[in-house]
């Protein structure tokens, strides 16, 4: 068996190293307020839509689209 070692590319630095392990581990984080009256909706077939009640209790400002 030959035991050959990784070797990166003479271009990359040990910062660019640094920041493309930091690129992979970083989590966007997320939040939202809006709640919907309801997770389901059932209408029949002759009805063209329903509407759906949502509400923002938070104070903050959030954008939704549907």
């Amino acid at each position: 068996m030959s035991s050959k070692s990784f070797s990166r590319p003479r271009s990359w630095s040990r910062a660019r190293l640094c920041l493309l392990g930091l690129a992979l581990t970083w989590q966007a984080s997320s939040q939202a307020a809006p709640t919907m009256s309801t997770t389901r909706v059932v209408y029949n077939a002759d009805r063209r839509g329903v509407s759906l009640l949502v509400a923002n209790p938070s104070q903050n400002v959030y954008a939704a689209q549907a």
